[in-house]
């Protein structure tokens, strides 16, 4: 069998397909292993990226914003500077699995390593610096695998199936964010509040932690407590009883119902976590008894660092199918293998400039640097807005999560199908527009539902963008160099990835005078006109096929 590349012709309607794909179809074991690799590093991303390491390093350690920026930055533009070289050395070797492999066990072990320093390191200087740079290795490896992974979608897809192959990854992406969210849950917290789920193992026992003396004449509804005095890694749940006098006729405890939350305070020039815990009084005569409030507390799960290994380790296990089943064929490569980064480098500044030689490929990059601005900072600081400018308490956070990840399932879902419909280009321009829509009528929303109903649509449009900009990157190359363009795709990404967060600091540090209310809802708008430059240059790319 011949496995030489066959000559190309640009700008045709039909497909190139190698003789194994003519032959075979792959089988839906191998296209399963290929999906699951999505749900395996969606764990990563969600626990580590979104969730857990930003509010570990600016809570619990209580140190500044820029430390995790750095570290978000500099795997970032390592990722940036170095994954077109590596994508076009594995295109010359004839190689995805291995570069796969090898940068999935780095993230594993770089993710381990921030928990182990968590736990180990007690130097404050040394835990930050560390816990950093193995920040920095885990997200580096982890943006690096995905590269050769996009790269492999030509192995277990056909003409016809690809859109609903990516499709089927991308939700299986987001399940995995839902699922790896659920199952270190326990880890971090003891239980699943929102379920009523509680995990006794995890769970220490209940203790006297303060009181608080009741004042009559104090006419106050809602009372606090600081907890200054608790361990920078604990997680805590934490009781109000009011305590009454032995002779009262209702000589019963009332356990008041409290919420908390993570603090950072200065105490001798140095901040701090503490814990603010809040409770409400009841509005019955057992009030004019009360002498004091007791504040009980409770140790509950490993706290945020706890999540880190039990990350790791589902990120490695749900991986393991895709490196046993997925078997790629080689390309043209026999006998010694020779790595030329000189001219990987070549090829890759080559690939760039010759938009002759694949046409549309270059105004494709830059149309998803710039619809890309907008949706990795939309990503980053959702929260944020719903926080600031909805209102939303902490703890409606993760249900909010879980319903627009949800929603992006079905979104992914459902564009798959459409993209092999229609074409992944007029598949991506109605996902853009959708994008745009979605953010114009966010900054006027003011009610809570609408903005439940538009973050749902975000999330749908969210997994959509990524199911239908694959196989437009993949129309657009031939396949022996897929491997070359996924890096310089993930260049495009990342680059976005670091400068669309600078553009919603500036605007919301420019508008800071006039309130969360403008200079959020600003900031939105801005992330829509970086996207609607994106669609402008999205409408020029070609749709029609690669033919080989």
């Amino acid at each position: 069998m011949n496995s030489s590349p066959r000559s190309c012709t640009p700008n045709t309607q039909t497909w190139s397909v190698s003789a194994e794909v003519v032959k075979s179809k792959p089988s839906p074991l191998k296209v399963f292993s290929w999906v699951l690799y999505d749900f395996s590093n969606t764990i990563y991303s969600m626990n580590v990226v979104t969730m857990y390491f930003s509010l570990w390093v600016t809570v619990n350690l209580a140190r500044e914003d820029l430390w995790v920026s750095l570290g978000n930055s500099v795997s970032m533009f390592l990722a940036a500077i170095s994954l077109p070289i590596l994508g076009a050395i594995s295109d010359s070797v004839g190689r995805r699995m291995p570069f796969l492999l090898t940068l999935t066990l780095v993230s594993v072990c770089g993710t381990m390593m921030i928990g182990v320093i968590g736990y180990c390191v007690h130097n404050p200087y040394y835990q930050i610096l560390l816990a950093v740079l193995a920040f920095i290795i885990a997200n580096y490896a982890y943006q690096g695998g995905l590269v050769f992974y996009n790269a492999l979608l030509p192995e277990v897809t056909t003409p016809d199936n690809i859109g609903r192959i990516s499709g089927y990854g991308v939700a299986m992406g987001y399940l995995g964010a839902i699922v790896g969210l659920l199952m270190v849950l326990p880890f971090a917290q003891g239980e699943i509040s929102f379920l009523n789920l509680s995990f006794r193992p995890l769970q220490g026992q209940w203790q006297s932690v303060a009181y608080v003396d009741y004042q009559p004449q104090n006419q106050k509804s809602l009372w606090n407590f600081l907890d200054t005095k608790i361990d920078k890694n604990a997680n805590y749940r934490y009781q109000v009883i009011a305590v009454v006098p032995k002779d009262s006729l209702s000589h019963r405890v009332t356990i008041f119902k409290s919420t908390s939350r993570d603090t950072v305070i200065t105490l001798a020039d140095r901040q701090k976590r503490a814990v603010m815990v809040s409770w409400m009084l009841p509005s019955d005569a057992t009030v004019r008894e009360i002498k004091q409030f007791q504040i009980l507390r409770q140790k509950s799960g490993w706290g945020r660092v706890g999540i880190f290994i039990p990350t790791a380790i589902l990120f490695l296990l749900f991986s393991i199918p895709t490196f046993l089943f997925v078997k790629e064929s080689r390309r043209g490569v026999s006998g010694q293998i020779h790595v030329d980064f000189q001219k990987a480098f070549r090829d890759v500044v080559e690939s760039l400039s010759n938009t002759k030689k694949y046409p549309g490929v270059l105004r494709f990059l830059i149309a998803k640097f710039f619809y890309e601005e907008g949706i990795q900072t939309a990503i980053i600081f959702m929260a944020v807005y719903a926080v600031k400018v909805m209102g939303f308490p902490n703890n409606v956070l993760i249900p909010f999560f879980i319903v627009t990840t949800t929603a992006a399932i079905f979104g992914s879902f459902f564009f798959g199908f459409v993209t092999d419909r229609l074409g992944p280009k007029h598949t991506l321009l109605i996902v853009i527009v959708g994008w745009i829509i979605c953010l114009w009528s966010l900054i006027a929303a003011n009610d809570k539902l609408l903005f439940w109903i538009l973050g749902s649509l975000i999330g749908v449009f969210l997994g959509s963008t990524w199911t239908s900009a694959r196989p437009l990157l993949v129309s657009l190359v031939p396949e022996e160099k897929l491997a070359e363009f996924f890096g310089l795709y993930a260049l495009s990404g990342k680059t976005a990835a670091i400068i669309g967060p600078w553009v919603w600091g500036l605007v919301v540090f420019a508008l800071h005078p006039y309130g969360d209310q403008i200079k959020y809802r600003a900031a939105v708008f801005a992330l829509s006109l970086m996207m609607f430059i994106g669609l402008v240059l999205l409408f020029k790319v070609p749709g029609k096929r690669f033919q080989k």
